[in-house]
């Protein structure tokens, strides 16, 4: 875990190269009448596996991703921001998200926001891939457009969760402990979801039935026989009623299962429980035999080999002892 304090005297220039190193060149302003180069803050932050933690805190500021920094730093995740102290005001596509403490909202790294940070402000952040929830493109459009209440059930665990791992010293912490940890967070997440659903999603059939599509395609996949007709027959609809439903989605099923499929073979390449297994042992039991076509289509979705980004998180895998003849 790495944390940062900025004294008030020479907060300014450290805080905001902090924050643009940390969160993909996001830029940090002044409040409106208060006097230039004030805002200070604190940062710890942890990496649990696929999902980093953070718990941030400061003086009133304004913090911008902006288009020329999403195109130096491009993102494809979501953050989860749980408002501690002070408040929050998140502006992006032309919505206004006012975060109060107790409360919860996600929006997304990919697209400009401004963050209007109030008061003595505290904040645990998780950030996260954007398959990891589960959600159709519509589901997560509209959980992005709400706050949501963490007074009780996986709300308060997920508080608890953030805010422990990034308030303990861990320099004796596992990667495997690590990525169990973030495991948990996106489970409680998508029970967050769940549990407090949008009345949107249930008052639109077809909706609904997007959203059982996208959890089938998850629960099922690292089926190797998961194929359109298949869904289509488990969920007692057509085929062409199927590719209905995803025709204002960003992917169509195949694809959404080809990505999701990458993204898992990722998540376990990062795993330092199978390190003793072969790249293309993993990429095999998530439906992708060839290797050829496998490493093009990991190097196309994540701009690198799989074998260079296994190296990335657990270094050089360990390879099971030479049998000695005589």
């Amino acid at each position: 875990m790495m944390t940062t304090a900025v004294p008030a005297r020479e907060g300014f220039a450290r805080w905001r190269e902090r924050i643009a190193t940390t969160f993909g060149q996001l830029d940090v302003e002044s409040v409106r009448g208060v006097e230039p180069q004030t805002p200070v803050g604190q940062l710890a932050e942890r990496t649990l596996g696929r999902v980093a933690a953070f718990y941030v805190s400061g003086s009133p500021q304004i913090i911008r991703r902006t288009p020329r920094a999403i195109s130096r730093a491009p993102a494809d995740g979501l953050k989860v921001c749980i408002q501690q102290r002070g408040r929050t005001v998140v502006h992006q596509n032309e919505r206004e998200l006012v975060i109060r403490p107790g409360q919860l909202a996600v929006y997304d790294t990919g697209v400009p926001y401004d963050l209007d940070l109030a008061g003595t402000w505290s904040c645990a952040v998780m950030l996260i891939p954007r398959d990891a929830l589960g959600l159709s493109h519509r589901s997560l459009r509209d959980a992005m457009s709400h706050t949501w209440q963490i007074s009780a059930g996986p709300g308060v665990a997920l508080t608890h969760l953030l805010t422990g791992c990034t308030g303990q010293e861990v320099d004796q912490s596992s990667p495997f402990a690590d990525a169990a940890l973030g495991e948990a967070g996106l489970n409680l997440m998508s029970s967050l979801l769940d549990a407090v659903e949008p009345a949107s999603l249930e008052r639109a059939s077809s909706s609904d039935l997007t959203r059982r599509t996208y959890r089938y395609i998850h629960d099922h996949l690292d089926d190797i026989d998961l194929s359109l007709a298949g869904i289509a027959h488990e969920l007692a609809i057509s085929e062409r009623t199927l590719h209905r439903l995803f025709r204002n989605e960003p992917q169509g099923v195949a694809e959404l299962i080809r990505v999701l499929r990458l993204e898992a073979i990722r998540s376990d390449l990062a795993d330092p429980r199978l390190r003793r297994r072969s790249v293309m042992a993993i990429a095999t039991g998530w439906g992708f035999p060839d290797q050829s076509h496998f490493t093009r289509a990991f190097r196309q979705q994540f701009g690198v080999t799989p074998a260079a980004w296994r190296r990335s998180r657990v270094g050089e895998p360990v390879r099971p002892a030479r049998r000695m003849t005589r």
